[in-house]
C-alpha cells in the first residue's frame, strides 16, 4: 500500500471517530440540559446559550484538526508498518484527546 492511500484512510477514520465523538457529548449535554425541565428547543441549542461557547468550538476545531494530523500519522503506523491496530488506536487517540484539550483550554488564557 502506498503512503498517500494510509495516510488518507486513517485521516477519515480519525476524522469520523472525532466528529462521532463530538456529537455524542454535544447530545449527552443536551439530555442532561433536557432532564432539569428546560424547553426542549433550548436544549437542542443549549451552545447558544452558554457564555464560553466560543472556547468549546475552538476546542471542537483543535480536535478535529488534531484528529486530521494524527489519523494520518495512525494509518501510516497501522497500514504500513503494521503495528498493532488497538494500541496505536489507543495510543493515537489519547494524543488527540489531549492535544485537542489543550488548544481549546488554551484560548481562554488569551
Amino acid at each position: 500500500m502506498e503512503p498517500k492511500t494510509a495516510k488518507l484512510i486513517g485521516q477519515q477514520l480519525a476524522v469520523k471517530s472525532a466528529l462521532k465523538g463530538l456529537f455524542i457529548a454535544y447530545a449527552l449535554f443536551a439530555w442532561i440540559t433536557y432532564s432539569w425541565d428546560k424547553n426542549l428547543m433550548k436544549c437542542i441549542c443549549w451552545i447558544f446559550y452558554v457564555e464560553f461557547w466560543y472556547h468549546l468550538l475552538i476546542g471542537a476545531f483543535g480536535l478535529i484538526a488534531m484528529a486530521y494530523f494524527f489519523g494520518r500519522l495512525a494509518g501510516i503506523e497501522i497500514l504500513i508498518k503494521g503495528r498493532n491496530e488497538f494500541i496505536t488506536g489507543i495510543k493515537h487517540g489519547f494524543i488527540i484527546l489531549l492535544t485537542g484539550t489543550i488548544i481549546g483550554s488554551s484560548v481562554g488564557f488569551v
